[in-house]
């Protein structure tokens, strides 16, 4: 039977490797965004769409990315403070 501190340890661990394997797998779901958003761009501008909706299209991508990165950043910190 395990005591109270290494249970302790063990659920933190077990955490940890959640934690990062959900960041990774939110990585991977913005980078397939980012790939069929880039596509979709790509399709609207060889219709002639405006350059402002383009614009503006990119501009979406790019706070998702950063928001991202944020998450990625805090959760990190998170993990280390866990250890």
């Amino acid at each position: 039977m395990l005591s109270y501190e290494q249970k302790t340890m063990q659920l933190k661990r077990e955490l940890g490797i959640i934690r990062k394997k959900a960041v990774e797998e939110a990585k991977e779901i913005v980078q397939q965004a980012h790939l069929k958003v880039e596509r979709s761009v790509k399709e609207i501008r060889e219709s002639g769409a405006q350059r402002d909706i383009v614009r503006s299209s990119r501009q979406v991508l790019k706070k998702l990315g950063e928001d991202l990165d944020k998450f990625t950043t805090d959760e990190q910190a998170a993990l280390k403070t866990m250890k």
